[in-house]
């Protein structure tokens, strides 16, 4: 039984992460984000989303490579010290 849901666990990961980044896209973004809305309405509790744009990513993969494009969008989404 646990090896049959490790093999169902494959597409649905590929279905929610990037390939090259290894991060959440737009699905699961997606996914996430009306599960938590529908949760915090029947909570009546607010919520909050904080959306941040990544400038002149097309540029930095022209002058750098793929390769440090990637790797510098992981780092953006890698996340920091929490703040107390």
């Amino acid at each position: 039984m646990n090896a049959l849901r490790l093999l169902n666990r494959g597409p649905s990961a590929s279905a929610t992460t990037d390939a090259v980044t290894g991060l959440f896209n737009r699905a699961a973004f997606t996914s996430y984000s009306r599960r938590e809305w529908h949760n915090h309405r029947l909570a009546r509790r607010p919520i909050s989303l904080l959306l941040c744009g990544v400038d002149f990513s097309k540029q930095y993969n022209d002058r750098y490579g793929d390769l440090a494009g990637d790797n510098c969008l992981r780092q953006i989404a890698t996340p920091g010290p929490t703040w107390a």
